[in-house]
């Protein structure tokens, strides 16, 4: 089941969104006043402590402080534990929606500390439009650790298929296969194949000559190279073939493409 809409329709950020590297020895305590405070682990490990539980602080650790909240951090180890935090208010779809959680372990954390990252640089900007871009990169953040929360745990080789689509889409290979992707991912090929689908809805072959498609229409309509070299780039040795396959995806033929009379 996909997860519930995001309660919060939009955010008034308090105080700007910000990346700190805090040394060993670090301590920190705070109540949270009026406002709301979206913390996240990014690299290093330590302890935190809300409303006087503890939890441990590692890369993926997301805390959503309420206000009220009681926070007590310490780090009395050699790592340096580098963090994202950013005060907002936010503004709610209809009523306000009781949120119990504050710990909110995040699985994708390329993606997480990506965002809190450029909304951090973003918030740097001294003009208006950077700051509006802060804002709703931080509504992006809030949107990703809600997706996670709701949606089903990652196993073990989730993180490698990931890691596979992100290299699929920015560069698909020429060739592929099955097999060796699987064992890559510490998976049979027919487990692969199963949460490969799962995760992307699409078995892995077909996602990768779809990618491939994708590149040879974007060859196609900003480039002149002719149309076999655009296909032995993407591994395709029978021109044939690869006009066959690209018209099954695409919906028309790699010429009336670059005529101008197909979209991909």
């Amino acid at each position: 089941m996909p997860p519930p809409r995001l309660p919060i329709a939009a955010v008034e950020i308090v105080h700007l969104p910000r990346v700190i590297v805090n040394t060993p020895g670090w301590h920190w305590r705070k109540t949270i006043p009026d406002y709301w405070n979206l913390w996240i682990g990014l690299r290093g490990r330590g302890m935190l402590t809300v409303n006087r539980v503890a939890h441990a602080v590692g890369p993926g650790s997301a805390f959503l402080f309420q206000p009220g909240d009681a926070i007590a951090a310490d780090q009395s180890g050699a790592q340096v534990v580098t963090n994202f935090f950013v005060h907002f208010r936010p503004q709610w779809f209809g009523r306000p929606v009781p949120l119990p959680e504050r710990v909110l372990p995040v699985q994708d954390i390329w993606t997480l500390e990506a965002l809190a990252r450029v909304a951090a640089d973003c918030a740097r900007s001294p003009d208006a439009l950077g700051l509006e871009q802060a804002r709703h990169l931080v509504m992006a953040l809030l949107a990703q650790v809600w997706r996670e929360r709701h949606r089903q745990p990652w196993r073990d080789a989730d993180q490698a298929i990931h890691h596979q689509v992100r290299t699929f889409e920015s560069a698909p290979p020429a060739k592929f296969n099955v097999t060796e992707a699987a064992a890559q991912a510490g998976l049979s090929r027919a487990h692969y194949n199963r949460r490969f689908r799962q995760i992307t809805g699409i078995a892995p072959n077909d996602f990768v000559i779809r990618k491939r498609i994708e590149r040879a229409g974007m060859l196609l309509r900003e480039t002149t190279l002719p149309i076999k070299a655009i296909a032995a780039s993407l591994g395709y040795e029978d021109t044939g073939f690869f006009s066959r396959q690209f018209r099954r995806v695409a919906g028309c033929t790699p010429s009336a493409l670059r005529r101008g009379d197909g979209n991909v």
